[in-house]
């Protein structure tokens, strides 16, 4: 992250190696395609080698896998791995997940859910009970479930940002499956593999990998049971902690957060090519003074998010250095970072996939016209 004139970046932590920026897409395309193996908490996950058939249908892909996700009932069990690397090098870390979906009668297009905490792959610490852990847990699960991994949001959008390649079928949990990657058509951009359900397109496994080609985490179903929305009546859904509302313009949720002064928001040419406003969300603390204006931009499957939190106090961190620069946090986790800094009485976050060089630059231009607006 480049340094501008009256910005500083502090606190870098990085517990991935990051990527270079000028690796090619084929990079990232031929690292799909070799055979190899990584290895997670002492168990093999195979990256199958070779690609099929080539180049698939995308759209009717991306619409089928979107459709899947919101139009069946399911009880899932399933098992996350994200790579680590800490002081003793890179490990990884695994949960098994419990998940229950079924179509929102409500007409929202999108599907209820519940996520909950049913484990730690091999040997857990005693340092946090299972009842402690699986509260935690919910607490996260909104963001685990809707953007921690593989998602469709936007089938007509994911088409025109990646290629859908067929590697042939496999069979899982004793189900026929087709196994695909999906390859960005920019640099910089995360692929992916995934294996679909050939009865419901439903994905039994994602397998991210960051722009150079490394595996970074996988999401993989070792339990799928269809079942009837009837027999779900009266499952307690998740639902989010804060009051949430929802628009289609900035400009809408703007005027109803009723701010004394308006927001900086991103300007059109920092956004990424190939990414598009998606929706608007305004988030407000019951029982706090703060409210959160939260913009979302995609590809498709891919979002960033600028989080601009208003009359919350400044967060535990030094907002200014001894010379008067103000400074940014920035901070990577496996393939996501995030950008914080804190001006005036706003707590301003840029939140996204690591292989997005843009961010520091979205992060940067808001800082400085943050400062301007004073």
């Amino acid at each position: 992250m480049a340094d501008e004139p009256g910005v500083m970046v502090i606190g870098r932590q990085r517990r991935m190696r990051a990527s270079a920026a000028g690796l090619l897409l084929a990079a990232s395309a031929w690292a799909l395609s070799a055979s190899g193996s990584v290895f997670a908490s002492g168990a093999e996950t195979k990256v199958e080698s070779g690609f099929g058939a080539g180049e698939s249908n995308t759209l009717a892909t991306f619409e089928a896998i979107a459709a899947a996700e919101t139009s069946l009932s399911l009880r899932v069990s399933q098992l996350r791995r994200v790579l680590e690397v800490g002081p003793a090098g890179p490990a990884w870390t695994g949960i098994r997940e419990d998940l229950v979906l079924t179509p929102d009668q409500s007409g929202s297009g999108e599907a209820r859910f519940d996520l909950q905490f049913a484990g730690l792959e091999g040997s857990s610490s005693a340092a946090m009970s299972e009842p402690t852990r699986r509260e935690l847990y919910r607490g996260y699960a909104g963001y685990l479930h809707l953007h921690a991994n593989f998602r469709v949001v936007d089938p007509q959008l994911a088409t025109q940002n990646y290629v859908v390649i067929d590697l042939g079928s496999r069979v899982r949990l004793d189900r026929p499956t087709r196994r695909i990657a999906l390859l960005p058509r920019q640099l910089g951009r995360s692929p992916w593999v995934l294996e679909l359900d050939a009865a419901t397109s439903y994905p039994l496994y994602r397998a991210e990998f960051n722009p150079a080609g490394v595996l970074v985490s996988t999401l993989e179903v070792t339990r799928f049971e269809e079942v009837t929305p009837l027999s779900l009546t009266g499952h307690a859904f998740w639902q989010p902690t804060r009051n949430v509302e929802d628009f289609r313009s900035i400009q809408t949720a703007v005027q109803v957060m009723a701010l004394e002064a308006a927001p900086v928001l991103p300007a059109s040419n920092r956004i990424p090519s190939g990414y598009r406003f998606s929706k608007a969300r305004v988030v407000r603390e019951l029982l706090r003074p703060e409210s959160s204006l939260v913009v979302t931009y995609t590809d498709g499957i891919d979002e960033i998010f600028v989080v601009s939190t208003f009359g919350a106090a400044a967060p535990s961190l030094p907002v200014m250095s001894a010379q008067g620069s103000y400074a940014i946090l920035a901070y990577q986790d496996q393939n996501v970072a995030q950008f914080l800094f804190h001006v005036g009485s706003v707590t301003t976050m840029v939140v996204g996939r690591a292989g997005q060089f843009a961010l520091p630059s979205i992060a940067e231009d808001l800082l400085a016209r943050s400062l301007q607006s004073r």
